[in-house]
């Protein structure tokens, strides 16, 4: 009973049937509060047909936009928000739209109110929010506006898109031309980026053949100047050709690093060699420099020979010690048996003079110069080599006695060195005269 009388008495917005609920709601006033909140609650409604005439009513864009994505497919409800939208119905201000329509994400949407929007800058909002170029196709020849078309076909990037636009804005003059200018851009970066591609294959192919290259003087340039075109080529390279390249850069850096090491061990070699040549050469001044001097002094002695035995046994041993590092030229080689020829000459007289010694200075005492001349033709001591002091005792002591004969006695004779000798002593002087201060420390020493 109680049911029955609320069916009777309550309001027909109310009614059970959607289809009263509906004409009810067209009676109802959203200027009223009270009439307003049934429209509110109405909205609420079950019944999408209901649901939708009572947001018509209110006018409600927010309402008709949070019940769009279950409407999608209700072309009522699209067409409804399409006209609220686009102001063809309804009182929402352009400034709320524009926000609206700036979180569009619907093509559907979009596309009407690039269509049909009763604004530019709303138009154009929603072309913004458009990423689908056969949309944008669509406007940039058929939409009204001559801004939107414009606009339109700036944001067309693909080929076939564009050979389209070419082939339908017929309307637009500005927007073929653009079709035109960009299918001319796209051919030429197409050229240009096979260029670009055809310079870093030709590139690399020569970084890895110079990679497996032997060294040669100009292997380092070469390298650094394939390195600075690759870098400088504006197009980047795939993942693939860099790593192609830097493979060939590191087999380019060991060719290099191998010959500086190679280049490096030789320089080492060479200065090792020529520290031995300037040892040897050390050498070999201070033994002539020794021997030099045994001619031009005044008295020898044993304490002379001892010195002179010394730095030959000196040079012996150091002269096979260098050998064994490096082998000595021919005339380094040379110049040494020469000066071991002139020591030997040297210890070969001092030798005959230790052995009649003795003999002469007991004739020199006794004044005997039959003896003092033959001991003096058996010691053969040569003229050039600096005598000791006896032996040049017994020269003057000779040749102030009287001679029966005009020959001199054989050892007063000017002997001279042998052949041998002289060349080697001249061969010395001119060393001498451009060997350095050192190598006569050296000897001194």
């Amino acid at each position: 009973m109680h049911g029955l009388l609320r069916r009777l008495f309550a309001p027909r917005w109310q009614h059970p049937d959607p289809e009263v609920r509906l004409k009810a709601l067209h009676t109802l006033d959203p200027q009223h509060p009270e009439q307003r909140t049934a429209l509110v609650t109405l909205a609420q409604d079950d019944n999408t047909e209901v649901a939708l005439a009572a947001l018509l009513a209110l006018d409600d864009l927010q309402g008709l936009m949070a019940g769009y994505p279950e409407q999608a497919d209700n072309e009522a409800w699209f067409n409804a928000l399409c006209q609220r939208l686009t102001g063809a119905e309804g009182r929402t201000d352009l400034a709320t739209r524009q926000t609206v329509v700036a979180q569009l994400t619907d093509p559907r949407l979009l596309n009407a109110l690039a269509a049909q929007g009763d604004n530019l800058r709303l138009r154009l909002a929603a072309l913004e929010r458009m990423t689908d170029e056969q949309m944008l196709v669509e406007h940039a020849c058929h939409n009204s506006v001559a801004a939107v078309r414009q606009q339109a076909a700036e944001r067309i990037t693909d080929e076939d898109n564009l050979k389209r636009l070419l082939k339908e804005a017929r309307r637009d003059r500005q927007v073929v031309r653009l079709a035109r200018e960009r299918l001319t851009q796209r051919r030429d970066d197409a050229e240009w980026l096979a260029e670009q591609q055809a310079q870093r294959e030709h590139l690399l192919a020569q970084m890895e053949k110079h990679a497996h290259a032997p060294w040669e003087p100009l292997y380092g340039g070469r390298f650094r100047h394939l390195e600075r075109e690759w870098r400088q080529l504006d197009h980047p390279a795939t993942a693939e050709q860099e790593q192609r390249f830097q493979q060939a850069v590191l087999g380019c850096r060991k060719t290099l690093q191998d010959h500086e090491a190679q280049e490096q061990a030789r320089q080492q070699s060479l200065a090792r060699r020529a520290e031995v040549e300037n040892t040897r050469d050390q050498l070999l001044s201070g033994l002539e420099e020794t021997l030099e001097g045994l001619t031009h002094g005044t008295d020898l002695t044993a304490q002379d020979i001892d010195s002179l035995r010394a730095q030959r046994q000196l040079l012996d041993q150091r002269w096979q010690a260098l050998s064994d590092q490096h082998a000595p030229h021919e005339t380094a080689q040379q110049r040494y048996y020469q000066v071991l020829q002139q020591y030997e000459h040297c210890l070969e007289a001092w030798q005959r003079w230790l052995a009649v010694r003795s003999a002469l200075e007991q004739a020199v005492v006794q004044h005997d110069t039959a003896a003092l001349s033959a001991l003096m033709t058996q010691c053969d001591w040569p003229a050039t080599l600096t005598s000791p002091a006896l032996l040049a005792q017994a020269q003057t002591q000779l040749a102030h006695t009287p001679q029966t004969s005009a020959t001199p006695p054989r050892g007063l004779r000017s002997r001279p060195w042998p052949p041998t000798w002289i060349a080697s002593s001249i061969c010395w002087s001119a060393v001498r005269s451009k060997a350095p201060a050192a190598s006569t420390s050296a000897s001194n020493r």
